[in-house]
């Protein structure tokens, strides 16, 4: 009788799937995707919002209007339309990933693109560029959005290099051996229970295992599911 009652409990605090630990990780459960934004598979010309990958980037609305432009043979990037930010407040574009989530920002090139006038420059993340050259940073980490201010004609912006998640798929649950085992000894002392209690002979005895393996198979596909 003991045993019977201590296989039903059992099975039934333990008939719940068991997560390793490992499966809780969640580098385990993301897919890490680089990538470079160059423009140059992106339309010439004058925009209020641009897709290019997984990316958006969106015109701020006010002072002056942002441009795909042609720098050299091919080489598109991104810069102002004009040269009429003569007060250097620029034109803002905010950059961000469609899917809204967060994503890093390695690097960049600010691009030579014509003669430059005493405010012209490009403010990448808060921080100005008067001079064309690779920008390393460090600090444009886990952003939502980040800001690209293109100030007059001088300078332009390619080449982004960026970081981001775009899967997240978390491990399947599957029961493992020794939950199954569990599972069959609470089905296994229900039968012996239900047999001692209601004094069954060895015939009905066998009709209720079958009914507990019954049980017992409904268990295992619920944790099939």
């Amino acid at each position: 009788m003991r045993f019977a009652s201590i296989a039903l409990a059992l099975g039934v605090v333990f008939s719940l799937p068991i997560r390793s630990e490992a499966a809780l990780i969640p580098t385990e459960w993301v897919t890490t995707t680089t990538a470079v934004i160059d423009f140059d598979s992106a339309p010439t010309g004058i925009f209020s919002s641009l897709i290019i990958g997984d990316f958006t980037f969106t015109w701020g609305g006010f002072s002056g209007r942002p441009r795909i432009g042609v720098i050299g043979t091919g080489n598109n990037a991104l810069m102002d339309a004009d040269n009429f930010s003569y007060n250097g407040s620029g034109t803002p574009v905010y950059m961000s990933l469609t899917s809204g989530g967060p994503f890093t920002v390695t690097q960049f090139d600010v691009v030579d693109a014509g003669p430059a006038l005493p405010h012209d420059r490009v403010v990448v993340g808060g921080v100005a560029y008067a001079a064309a050259g690779t920008q390393v940073r460090g600090d444009l980490v886990n952003l939502t959005s980040l800001e690209i201010d293109v100030v007059n004609l001088a300078f332009a912006v390619d080449n982004i290099h960026v970081s981001y998640v775009r899967d997240v798929t978390p491990p399947t649950s599957v029961p493992e051996p020794a939950t199954l085992t569990l599972v069959g000894l609470g089905a296994l002392g229900t039968a012996s229970w239900l047999r001692r209690r209601n004094g069954m002979g060895p015939l009905a005895a066998i009709t209720s295992i079958e009914r507990a393996e019954s049980v017992r198979r409904t268990f295992r596909h619920f944790l099939k599911c």
